[in-house]
């Protein structure tokens, strides 16, 4: 008996031959050796997509890299590449068939739910806005001043009716995710021109989508105004009453330290889906589920950290492509033909107008706040560039008809072309501070050395520590230098913080009115630190002011804002925790720190100090009345920085009968002006010498009373130095 659809065909010598039709022939080729063609099933053609769009991006990027082209200009190319505008009708209909396209649509949709999903689960708006409320014209008057233009060139050209461009400012619209990536990826979010640029984007962004939220229950009937209006309220409180709870109870059954376990980061993922779902079932569009889902969940570690470092990757190189690939597959560049010549002309038109509008009304904004023209310019341009959100919602506008074919078109190629033309640029306008440019030398007058820091002036300085075991010997240093009521000390202590599970790297100055507002376990760990210090102020003998702040940022940009802080506040001493010695801090860790503290001597225009106290010496003794400090003056800049901490008349005295075991601190320059070996035979046989230099690696080896030696090791400015005379001295306990 032949099976239900199938055939019986009787051939020769009674053979009987029953022919069945395979159910799920559509999905997968059981090979081309028996007569099957791969690009008419579905698995073998969807591999083959996502391996030609990898190949073309790569390329892509490879190539233009040089020109400081963001990855998001590559990956659009690389998808316009393998679409019909370039293969063609015949090559597209094979490698896209038909039967395929709904999958492809599907995983295009997935990858644009996780990406956005992604890009909020690393923000940390909060911080940004209460930022934002000094730039707030920045973003508020470029926006409206854009969309002003933008609205009355649409209606007097006609093109609303014409080209269906029914919300004309949207084109030019400011994605405070778009930004921050664009910066990250320029290294330029932790500069003063970048920290501006997201506070003035997440002002404009606010005020876009009071607008459009404005326009849509304008425009829409009561009814279906209110139920949209209220399916989104009840979807906001069952995030912030439901959503956001369980995951802090996820966060605080994980124990510190570790990551949150593999269960709860599938469940989250999958939260996702749903939380698409949701949000298209009740009229929002899918995006928006995915957008706010991000934004409730709790940033930084452990959740949102471990979610990051388990499927970003995943995500963003294996599904997002599969978005680029339906992109790719809706771009027809052949749609903008001579016959709609005029509508093309007057979007583009209208676009650039807005463009050129929001940077104007920047640069001259930007005045106000004393920013020149050239600045005032990049931020504007800053402002106006596009990426993967701008797409996404371009997209979704095509597929709802709010525009035609050839604007989606017109307006994917402006996103690429504004975006690569204003990368470069930006980098080439905008040179980094002085300090980054040129090599700075103990010779240079922006040089600032303890040397010439006055006796009756307060002494500012920084002090960084990475976790709460680098505070006693900090604290011990900071009460060995003798403060006094006519020079006091000010300790801008700061917190350095890797950042994980955020896109938006932060030097924010905690006060002490809002420090128990956060709840997370990096505030939790920094007030920890903060108070240590705070008693150390109200109980010190000195004269000591304590100024908070906790920096998050990626380790290879730290130091960035660091340095901008010196040189902000003038100050002439920043102390760093040698990472060896840091029991807490794992090896990986430690690699990156260790590259830190050689960020911060090659950059730092201010004297650096790195403190090695590997078993708390220096914090045992810090009950003192008096400290035993020794220090090795072989000549050199570096050696007189260390004397100007000091008496110079002291010092003297106590090398004449100098044992090491006697003293709770030996400091010493990393440089010398004279050695018997030179740093580069001995740098053969050392570990450390290019941070702490040969003398330094010497005394904090363990083969040196047994690695029990508190080090202070010093360096002035940069790596060349030139001589110059000491000035003044500034005495240590003695």
């Amino acid at each position: 008996m032949a099976k239900e659809g199938g055939t019986i065909v009787s051939g020769e010598h009674g053979i009987t031959t029953i022919c069945v039709p395979r159910r799920d022939s559509y999905l997968h080729s059981v090979g081309m050796w028996v007569g099957d063609n791969p690009f008419d099933f579905v698995v073998p053609v969807t591999l083959f997509q996502i391996i030609i769009f990898i190949i073309a991006s790569r390329i892509l990027y490879i190539v233009l890299r040089p020109l400081s082209t963001p990855k998001f200009v590559c990956y659009v190319l690389g998808g316009i590449l393998v679409g019909p505008s370039i293969l063609g009708n015949h090559l597209f209909e094979v490698v896209y068939p038909p039967i395929q396209s709904p999958i492809l649509f599907l995983l295009g949709r997935l990858g644009a739910a996780y990406s956005v999903f992604f890009i909020t689960l690393k923000m940390d708006i909060v911080p940004t806005i209460k930022a934002a409320k000094k730039y707030w014209k920045l973003g508020f008057m470029p926006f409206l001043s854009s969309f002003l233009v933008m609205y009355t060139l649409a209606h007097y050209t006609n093109l609303e009716y014409r080209g269906k461009l029914k919300q004309p400012s949207i084109p030019c619209w400011t994605s405070f995710p778009v930004v921050s990536d664009f910066l990250m990826e320029l290294n330029l979010i932790t500069m003063e021109i970048g920290q501006i640029a997201l506070s003035t984007a997440i002002v404009s962004e606010m005020c876009q989508w009071i607008v459009l939220i404005t326009y849509v229950l304008a425009t829409n009937t009561l009814n279906f105004s209110f139920a949209n209006l209220s399916f989104l309220v009840a979807f906001l409180m069952f995030l912030c009453f439901v959503v956001r709870p369980i995951m802090k109870v996820i966060i605080k059954k994980t124990p510190k330290g570790e990551p949150v376990k593999q269960g709860y980061v599938i469940m989250v993922l999958l939260g996702v889906i749903g939380m698409a779902t949701i949000s298209d079932i009740i009229g929002i569009t899918f995006i928006m589920g995915p957008t706010l889902y991000g934004l409730f969940i709790p940033n930084g570690p452990p959740l949102a950290t471990t979610i990051v470092e388990r499927s970003e990757v995943v995500i963003s190189e294996l599904i997002m492509p599969f978005f680029y690939l339906t992109l790719g597959t809706t771009t027809k560049i052949s749609s903008i033909t001579d016959e709609y010549w005029y509508q093309n002309l007057m979007v583009e038109f209208v676009v650039l107008c807005g463009v050129m509008t929001k940077v104007l009304v920047t640069m001259v904004l930007g005045m106000a706040h004393n920013l020149r023209l050239k600045h005032g310019f990049i931020l504007g341009l800053m402002m106006s560039i596009e990426g993967i959100l701008d797409l996404i919602l371009f997209h979704g506008m095509m597929r709802a008809q709010i525009f035609e074919d050839y604007i989606f078109v017109i307006l994917e190629l402006h996103a690429l072309l504004i975006t690569a033309i204003s990368a470069p640029l930006i980098k080439f306008l905008y040179k980094h501070h002085p300090r980054l440019s040129k090599e700075p030398s103990a010779h240079d007058a922006r040089v600032r050395t303890i040397q010439r820091t006055s006796l009756t002036s307060e002494f500012s300085i920084i002090s960084c520590v990475h976790k709460d075991t680098d505070v006693p010997s900090m604290i011990a240093l900071l009460e060995s230098f003798n403060t006094y009521q006519e020079s006091p000390l000010c300790v801008h202590v700061i917190h350095l913080v890797e950042l994980l599970g955020k896109s938006t790297p932060i030097l924010l100055p905690l006060k002490k009115k809002n420090k128990k507002v956060k709840s997370s376990a990096i505030y939790l760990e920094t007030n920890h630190i903060m108070r240590a210090f705070e008693n150390y102020s109200q109980n010190s003998a000195g004269a000591v002011t304590v100024l908070s702040y906790v920096n998050i940022a990626p380790y290879k940009i730290m130091h960035e804002s660091v340095c901008n802080l010196a040189d902000h506040n003038r100050i002439s001493l920043i102390l760093i925790p040698f990472y060896e010695y840091n029991q807490t801090i794992n090896s990986h860790d430690g690699t990156f720190i260790r590259d830190l503290n050689t960020s911060f001597q090659l950059n730092a225009r201010c004297t650096i100090g790195i403190l090695v106290d590997r078993y708390s010496t220096l914090a045992l003794n810090a009950s003192l009345s008096c400290f035993h400090v020794a220090i090795f003056f072989l000549g050199g800049q570096d050696d007189r920085e260390a004397l100007a901490l000091e008496d110079s008349i002291g010092v003297l005295e106590a090398i004449r009968g100098m044992e090491m075991e006697i003293y709770d601190l030996v400091i010493v320059g990393k440089r010398h002006q004279s050695m018997s070996i030179t740093d580069e035979e001995m740098m053969d046989f050392m570990d450390n010498a290019d941070q702490l230099g040969v003398i330094g690696d010497m005394l904090a080896s363990t083969e040196f009373y047994g690695g029990k030696i508190s080090l202070l090791v010093m360096q002035c400015g940069g790596r060349k130095v030139l001589e110059k005379k000491t000035s003044t001295n500034r005495g240590l306990k003695l």
